[in-house]
């Protein structure tokens, strides 16, 4: 539950929400499953760092870069988080998520 918490926090762009879950010690590379209903029946799972880039949120992007959170990973997407910042037009998330590569 605390990985759906996360990565809702990160996707709202709850910077605050996010210190506190990582505070607590949530793993940020731990992926979020979603419901198979969302994805055309098959169950899905993105990364808290997925996103955040997918809400644009630098500060959310920073705090997981910051506990370990690895931009090459992609969950059940096949896209890494740095693709899905560049996709969606966040510049300066995949800059931050680049120079830690």
């Amino acid at each position: 539950y605390y990985a759906i918490a996360l990565t809702r926090a990160c996707a709202s762009g709850l910077s605050a929400g996010v210190r506190l879950l990582l505070q607590a010690r949530v793993d940020p590379g731990v992926p979020a499953t979603g419901a198979a209903r969302f994805s055309g029946g098959e169950p899905f799972a993105i990364t808290p760092l997925q996103a955040a880039a997918s809400g644009a949120s630098l500060e959310c992007v920073e705090l997981l870069l910051t506990a370990g959170a690895d931009g090459r990973e992609s969950g059940t997407t096949g896209k890494p988080a740095e693709q899905v910042a560049s996709d969606l037009g966040a510049p300066e998330c995949a800059k931050a998520m680049y120079a830690t590569l």
